[in-house]
């Protein structure tokens, strides 16, 4: 079963569905990518990095450790999709999740924001964490 990391605030939602690493690129993921805006729902499939969901999950924490501050982190997936998540955290708390995704090979973009709170922000990265526990060592 493949491990699965979702980014959502009510129904809008971006998941990542990671299976087994490759044999001959230890760390290489196949990524099946399935997003809902609310408006638009789509799916397409990629290669993301356990290297890259590890920076990510530490964008996440350290953004955590600053709720009461503003802070902004970026964070890109580049493979056959380029993926940028940009982080917004409000000194009160708010959370604006901007997904920006490009199709290279198919001229395709997508943009959208997910509005949430601090608290998903530890949701999150315990999404990561589960999921990459569950991937073979290597």
């Amino acid at each position: 079963m493949a491990a699965e990391i979702k980014l959502h605030a009510g129904p809008a939602f971006i998941r990542f569905q990671l299976d087994w690493p490759y044999d001959e690129i230890p760390g290489y993921l196949p990524t099946a990518v399935f997003v809902d805006t609310g408006v638009f729902r789509g799916e397409f499939t990629t290669s993301t990095w356990v290297t890259e969901w590890q920076a990510l999950r530490t964008i996440l924490a350290d953004l955590d450790q600053r709720v009461g501050q503003g802070a902004e982190a970026h964070m890109e997936f580049a493979d056959a999709a380029r993926i940028g998540l940009t982080f917004q955290l409000e000194r009160l708390g708010h959370v604006m999740l901007e997904v920006d995704i490009r199709l290279v090979e198919r001229d395709a973009e997508l943009r959208f924001r997910l509005l949430a709170d601090q608290t998903y922000l530890s949701l999150w990265t315990r999404a990561i964490n589960e999921s990459l526990a569950q991937l073979p060592e290597g």
